[in-house]
């Protein structure tokens, strides 16, 4: 072996070889610099002993309060130190087969000399965790180093250290044969959760499953109860509040409350709880193949159960505070506010930690469908862990309880939940029983209220197919109905329309689909709700109440249904909007803009059901539309109306339709033309053109 003579990369090795810590006192990046250089240039065989230097090396990790950044520091070491070598190799090397084969018989070289450099036994654990998940994920990253040898042997030694990582007290057969017994690890630190995390994510399957993954998810678990204070560190908020002169909350910096807050911050799993929660969702995917069925499901029912008390005790906690109805930043003082955003991005951390566990399990229910009775509790355990949860989602953005949640996770974990539980009716009525009953209680804050009645009534819309009439009637409508009329509250009020709307829709369905088993009572809610509703159309339909869009898709679903119960109904409700159009014409100044743009929203409305009326309510219905459009005045509202008209002829009309809504069109073109509307004919034609 030749003499490797570099003067400071001799200094370096010194430095790192030393008993005392003068690390200190240069840079961290000086220092992690120059293993990462070293590493990726030094000639081959010079390499065992630099690893063996780094990863026992009393400089680096004898002091502990360095030794966090340290970890994470020369992860990124090994793996930036992969990347290096690989693109010096490969520009060695130039393209081409045989080209490929010398980087791979190159790298592999590479890869044998650092991993028989790093696999010291008398190293630390979290040292070698560090460095060799660094390694491979530096590997993992390029392809053409599938199956090298090394590889698995680097896999081999992260699942040793992982071994002594989670604290083993009886490790396989296999782990013998490397010399290695029972070693005493302390507590896992922050960073070894957070390598923990990546190495299960860089593991094959068959590997994870070596490790003790039930301890492992009841340990993260234990951490996680013991940061949030098991939900309990707000129950001492409203002791810590009181008002200024100007009327406005103070949160004392001295109470019990912002010490359980400081707590939290200062917690070392705080800082990495979401790679902990990542680690438990990695656990629970391969827990099933390492221990079976019953036994999965059972850990994963407690750890559901555990996340649905913290969320009860947290969501109860905040219902009894005054800041839970604080909707504007002004009603906080100001040196408080800083208190209330650190809240809530505890709060966003402890809703975003359950969604990430609960997508693992769900996944399993998902795609596996297990035969277990310990699964079938558990989707409605995770709906109700949001629905205790609702109160942070309704803060994260306007409508995100109406739409299932603010981030796709999130929205994908609520409608997965829904979808696994609608294959069990009982158990959905049964859980919506459940949930109807909490509503009914009397929550203190009203923001908190809302938020769970919006979360029950759009989970209500997604199982409406399999609920039946008292369902329907007598827990779900009474919780709607206050709210659809009162578009103050507006993310109520679209939650309470979105659900009516959601039972003329499955009427409309299930008649196209026609079940002769649900009909009559399908027939019945829906018969006896289409008069009330339609007066809550008409009511909405002013300045402030729905949109546009909004009265128009409610108007045409409501027509839809009806025209299926009775023509008699779908007649009354269309001539029911023509009597509020000429009301409101009637009663109004021509100037007063307010009452002409609701005429015009009504007007737009009834253009919009073209495609929800029957052949025998059409000829009418387009005939005064006819004579709506022509008599138009205004160019903007006029071409609004074609504009909508011609979308649902050329898209909306059904098939059996087409033919007359097709010969009305054409006629109304004609007539337009003559009648000096050709330039808006053209502009609504190349608009269309040029939206496909």
């Amino acid at each position: 072996m030749s003499k490797y003579t570099d003067p400071a990369y001799t200094a370096f090795v010194g430095l790192l070889q030393r008993r005392n810590d003068v690390l200190p006192t240069l840079q961290t990046s000086s220092v992690t610099n120059a293993a990462t250089h070293y590493l990726s240039t030094l000639p081959d065989e010079y390499l065992p002993s630099l690893c063996h230097a780094i990863v026992t090396s009393p400089s680096l990790w004898q002091d502990p309060t360095q030794s966090e950044a340290r970890l994470l520091g020369f992860a990124g070491v090994f793996h930036s130190a992969t990347a290096l070598k690989y693109s010096s190799v490969n520009t060695l090397h130039g393209e081409g087969i045989l080209s490929n084969r010398s980087v791979r018989r190159d790298m592999s070289e590479w890869l044998k000399q650092v991993v028989d450099g790093l696999s010291v036994l008398n190293a630390r654990f979290d040292v070698r965790l560090a460095v060799f998940t660094g390694l491979l994920r530096g590997v993992r990253e390029q392809q053409s180093l599938d199956g090298v040898s090394s590889r698995a042997k680097i896999e081999d030694q992260i699942v040793l250290a992982c071994l002594e990582a989670t604290g083993e007290h009886s490790s396989p057969d296999w782990v013998e044969q490397f010399g290695i017994h029972r070693i005493s690890s302390p507590h896992a630190a922050p960073s070894t959760l957070q390598f923990l995390s990546q190495a299960l994510q860089l593991l094959p399957g068959r590997k994870i499953r070596l490790l003790d993954l039930q301890g492992i998810i009841k340990s993260v678990l234990g951490k996680y109860s013991a940061c949030f204070s098991e939900g309990h560190f707000l129950w001492n908020l409203d002791e810590s509040l009181s008002t200024n002169i100007e009327g406005q909350i103070v949160i004392q910096k001295t109470t019990p409350f912002a010490a359980a807050l400081k707590k939290i911050s200062s917690d070392p799993f705080y800082s990495v709880i979401g790679p902990s929660s990542t680690l438990i969702a990695t656990c629970i995917t391969h827990l099933p193949d390492a221990m079976g069925g019953t036994t999965s499901w059972m850990v994963f029912e407690e750890l559901v159960d555990t996340l649905q008390t913290h969320a009860a005790t947290l969501s109860e906690a905040w219902s009894r505070s005054k800041l839970a109805d604080v909707l504007k930043e002004e009603q906080l003082a100001t040196e408080s506010r800083e208190v209330t955003t650190h809240l809530w991005t505890i709060f966003k951390s402890v809703l975003f930690s359950n969604i990430l566990m609960f997508q693992s399990i769900l996944d399993l229910l998902l795609f596996d469908q297990p035969q277990n009775h310990h699964s079938i509790p558990i989707p409605s355990k995770i709906l109700t862990t949001l629905f205790y949860l609702s109160f942070i989602t309704s803060k994260l953005g306007p409508g995100s309880s109406a739409q299932g949640g603010t981030f796709v996770e999130q929205r994908k974990v609520f409608f997965t939940a829904l979808d696994v539980l609608e294959k069990d009716s009982d158990a959905a009525k049964h859980w919506l029983e459940g949930v109807s009953d909490k509503v009914d209680d009397k929550v203190p804050s009203k923001t908190v209220s809302q938020s769970q009645i919006s979360f029950f009534l759009i989970s209500a819309e997604q199982l409406i197919p399999i609920l039946d009439e008292g369902i329907v009637e007598n827990l779900v409508l009474p919780k709607a109905q206050p709210y659809l009329l009162d578009p103050s509250q507006r993310e109520m009020f679209e939650s309470a329309h979105s659900f009516v709307l959601s039972i003329f829709s499955n009427h409309s369905k299930m008649e196209d689909d026609w079940n002769p088993e649900n009909k009559f009572t399908k027939d019945k809610i829906a018969g006896q709700l289409a008069p009330f509703y339609l007066n809550c159309l008409l009511t909405n339909s002013s300045e402030g109440g729905m949109s546009t869009e909004q009265l128009c898709l409610a108007f045409s679903s409501l027509l839809n249904s009806a025209r299926h119960l009775d023509l008699a109904l779908a007649q009354l409700c269309i001539d029911k909007v023509w009597d509020k159009i000429e009301a409101v014409a009637a009663g109004s100044n021509p100037e007063q803009s307010s009452s002409q743009e609701q005429a015009h929203k009504l007007r737009l409305a009834l253009v919009s059901s073209i495609s929800a009326a029957s052949s025998r309510l059409l000829p009418d219905l387009l005939q005064r539309l006819r004579s709506t459009m022509l008599d138009e005045k205004d160019i903007r509202r006029k071409k609004e109306l074609v504009s909508a008209a011609f979308k649902q002829v050329s898209v909306g009309a059904a098939d059996a339709d087409r033919e007359i809504v097709m010969r009305w069109w054409l006629k109304l073109r004609e007539e337009m033309n003559l009648a000096d509307g050709e330039a808006v004919i053209r502009d609504v034609e190349a608009a269309a053109a040029q939206s496909q």
